[in-house]
């Protein structure tokens, strides 16, 4: 396009996902799972600077939009957000239904570009790109969309490489349980970054290849004695002569002591291991019906844990987690 001297030109489009009429449940007050109050959309991306709408925040999934301003055949800044790109933030509201990013074409405000974005629901929203000319002479100016779609990787992955997890294959009648799946969870030695976690993961969350779920409980957790997490867990049938199979990974050079309570009372040693492994504590006659679970680390090493599978002690052995 072509602005003349001291000429605005304004382009709007739309921002929606695939599906309109698909809702977020997880947005809703009383079920988000992370501590920031925030939409799922916003500028959450770790590549190009845009939109971005978290499309599943439990797995992390996220769809990137951005909005590259440019002059006509020549070259392109593209607004990396890890360092120096010729961009910065203009203005924003605080839970960011509205932002804006300043593109500087030719320093300073002589031509220049400001992309924003507002939020109409969860469904969707409007960007606007001003294009501004306020030089002597007439530009020719460019607009690129970039859209992208990132998947999860592993917490201290630079290489975006889509993480490859892990499969249960539970006999009938057994139960997992996922272990970021918490009521609740703290740390005996708490850290700032415990109530405001980088990476958009919740606390004690990492994430790498190997996990059901990509992810799982650890960060420092069993580190310090007193770390604690506590779930419930609803058996559709009794069980008899049940037993609580722990799956976890510890990669370090001591074992660690879990301590399992409410279900049973018992100690379990984590030991060191290459890969995943798998200890089993007895439960006795299981109920149908809710039941309450909570661990304790007593000290000694730092542990990431999968999940728990309750299954009849006859049939543990074909629990199993092929990757």
């Amino acid at each position: 396009m072509k602005i003349p001297p001291d000429h605005t030109f304004r382009h709007h489009t739309a921002a929606v996902p695939p599906d309109r009429t698909r809702k977020n449940a997880s947005r809703s007050p009383g079920n988000r799972p992370h501590d920031l109050r925030l939409s799922s959309w916003g500028p959450y991306t770790k590549r190009y600077i845009g939109v971005s709408h978290v499309a599943d925040a439990t797995n992390g999934l996220r769809f990137d939009l951005s909005l590259v301003p440019g002059l006509y055949r020549r070259g392109l800044a593209i607004p990396n957000v890890l360092f120096e790109s010729g961009y910065h933030p203009w203005a924003a509201a605080p839970d960011l239904s509205y932002f804006c990013h300043r593109h500087q074409l030719e320093w300073k405000d002589r031509v220049y570009a400001n992309v924003s974005f507002a939020r109409i629901d969860e469904t969707g929203g409007i960007v606007c790109a001003e294009m501004v000319n306020r030089s002597d002479t007439a530009q020719n100016l460019v607009l690129h969309y970039f859209a992208s779609l990132h998947f999860p990787t592993a917490t201290h992955d630079k290489t975006f490489t889509p993480l490859r997890p892990a499969r249960p294959y539970l006999p009938g009648g057994a139960v997992w349980c996922d272990a970021m799946d918490y009521d609740k969870m703290s740390f005996a030695r708490s850290a700032p970054t415990d109530f405001l976690v980088p990476e958009g993961l919740r606390r004690g969350e990492v994430r790498d290849h190997g996990f059901t779920a990509n992810r799982g409980l650890g960060d420092r957790f069993g580190r310090e004695a007193g770390d604690t997490a506590s779930y419930s867990l609803h058996l559709p049938a009794r069980i008899p002569r049940a037993v609580l199979m722990v799956r976890y990974r510890n990669q370090g050079t001591n074992a660690s002591v879990l301590r399992i309570r409410d279900l049973t009372t018992t100690d379990l040693h984590l030991d060191p291991s290459d890969g995943f492994g798998l200890v089993t504590a007895n439960l006795g006659d299981l109920s149908t019906g809710d039941h309450r679970l909570r661990i304790e680390s007593a000290g000694g090493a730092p542990i990431e844990i999968d999940g728990f599978v309750v299954v009849e002690s006859d049939r543990r052995d074909a629990v199993s987690f092929p990757i």
